[in-house]
């Protein structure tokens, strides 16, 4: 369990220090990256992260302010968003 834990903090590291990105940011593109179209619907995407709602919420807004993803409007549900990945480029 020690090293699992010791790997996981070294993983988080060197993804800070040469990336930029948390875990969190990470688990978040890389599930839009194997997406249809590298889109997916808010609500599905807080089940496959297993994430509250408001987490979700709050860490899609950072990331959206550092231009890693977008939100846009479901045409399907208005109440929802589509996220897509920026790919780095300001929104």
């Amino acid at each position: 369990m020690t090293m699992q834990e010791d790997l996981s903090a070294f993983i988080e590291r060197r993804l800070r220090a040469r990336c930029g990105l948390s875990r969190a940011d990470y688990q978040v593109l890389a599930h839009l990256s194997e997406a249809p179209d590298s889109r997916l619907n808010s609500s599905e995407f807080g089940e496959l992260l297993d994430w509250e709602k408001s987490r979700l919420s709050q860490h899609l807004s950072r990331m959206q302010t550092r231009g890693l993803v977008k939100r846009e409007r479901c045409q399907i549900d208005q109440r929802g968003a589509v996220i897509t990945i920026t790919l780095g480029t300001a929104t």
